[in-house]
C-alpha cells in the first residue's frame, strides 16, 4: 500500500513499483454514488488519475469500485473462524481485497488485454 502525505501520493514509491512490475496500463478504483453519480471524492480521484497518467506516461483506467469494500468484508467474514473478531483482520485485508476486486472487474470487462 502506498500512503499519501498531506494529500499527495508518494510518487517515488509509485515509480519504483512501476519499474518493478512494468505494467502496460494502470487501474484506479473510481468511487461513485450508488446511483452512478460522482462525488467530491470521485472528482479528486479523477484528478489523481490524470496526474498519474501524466507522471507515468501510462494509460490510466478508472474502474467503478461501488460495493467492493462490502464484498471484501463479506469474503473476510466467510473465511474467518466462527466467533472470532473481524475488526483487526478487516482493517488489514479490506483494502487489498477491494483492490483485487477492482482489478478483477477490469480484467473481466477487458478480456485479452
Amino acid at each position: 500500500m502506498i500512503n499519501a502525505k498531506s494529500g499527495e501520493p508518494d510518487w517515488r514509491a509509485i515509480h519504483l513499483l512501476i519499474e518493478e512490475w512494468k505494467p502496460e496500463t494502470l487501474v484506479v478504483g473510481f468511487p461513485l454514488h450508488m446511483d452512478g453519480s460522482e462525488s467530491e471524492v470521485s472528482k479528486k480521484c479523477r484528478g489523481f488519475a490524470q496526474k498519474l497518467e501524466k507522471k507515468t506516461q501510462l494509460p490510466v483506467i478508472l474502474v467503478d469500485e461501488r460495493l467492493t469494500s462490502a464484498s471484501a468484508d463479506s469474503l473476510i467474514r466467510e473465511s474467518a473462524e466462527s466467533g472470532k473478531s473481524l475488526s483487526r483482520r478487516r482493517q488489514e485485508w479490506r483494502d487489498s481485497l477491494a483492490a483485487e476486486l477492482i482489478l478483477g472487474t477490469y480484467i473481466n470487462e477487458n478480456p485479452g488485454k
